[in-house]
């Protein structure tokens, strides 16, 4: 199998095809805001369940804009579930939505889905580890490696691309012999049903494994215990169920020629 090319030197679209170059650090303001939850409402992006209010305690939660980053076209555009009280904000990692925000000839401003700006191949292997912004005292053992596709693909990009870490991986190890493309040492295992999305939210305690431990390289008593005691579908022994709540996080994306 071959890969080729690093996702941090995909082309944007080409140059030209917005008339206007934005300053995004002047667009983070309330019609931005406003913009990007009208596009999310039109888009089916604000889930039920998501926004909740509360007007006798002066508490709404409700997706509000984060951050914007350059792009040669226009912004990237981060939206997150935000706790507001009065005119206290805060916006903790449960989910996030990213977009772009490009402007017409007449500076009209517009938003639009993230793969115009940034075009999402359909195969792309992914290095899956800590958030290195935080955990930076020492390196990992090993790491996971999947495959993503569709949706995983893109919210993969999002996440790697905006500099917005969040814990999206999941998936099923299943033992017996690693990935053609996993440089792992030693592994005997690989990982199918590989998902990774912007809204996995909380997961369940059984589910939270490490690469490392599969590997056996953290314990005296080696992996056994660790496949042993994870969720097995099926109730089958050599597959585990993943959803780490720390390893989970995109450290880098290559594309697939598979």
């Amino acid at each position: 199998m071959r890969y080729i090319l690093a996702i941090s030197v995909l082309l944007l679209a080409p140059l030209g095809a917005y008339s206007v170059q934005l300053d995004c650090a002047k667009k983070f303001n309330d019609p931005t805001n406003l913009l990007a939850r009208s596009y999310m409402k039109n888009n089916g992006l604000i889930h039920e369940g998501d926004e909740q209010s509360y007007p006798e305690l002066g508490v709404d939660i409700r997706w509000s804009l984060l951050k914007l980053t350059q792009t040669p076209e226009g912004c990237f555009l981060i939206m997150a579930v935000c706790t507001v009280v009065g005119e206290n904000k805060e916006c903790p990692p449960n989910m996030y939505e990213v977009m772009g925000l490009v402007s017409d000839r007449n500076g009209a401003d517009r938003i639009v889905p993230f793969e115009q700006l940034y075009p999402v191949p359909r195969l792309l292997i992914a290095k899956i580890g800590f958030n290195s912004s935080i955990h930076t005292e020492s390196p990992e053992p090993s790491f996971y490696y999947a495959l993503l596709s569709g949706n995983d693909a893109v919210d993969a990009s999002k996440s790697l691309v905006t500099g917005t870490p969040y814990a999206g991986f999941s998936g099923v190890a299943v033992r017996g012999s690693k990935a053609a493309f996993d440089p792992s040492l030693n592994r005997d295992w690989q990982i199918t049903q590989a998902h990774y999305s912007l809204r996995r939210g909380p997961t369940a305690e059984v589910l939270d494994v490490q690469a490392f431990q599969l590997d056996g390289l953290v314990d005296s008593s080696g992996a056994e215990g660790y496949w042993k005691g994870c969720e097995q579908p099926g109730q089958t022994y050599g597959s585990c169920e993943v959803a780490p709540w720390n390893q989970a996080f995109i450290r880098d994306l290559i594309i697939s020629s598979r």
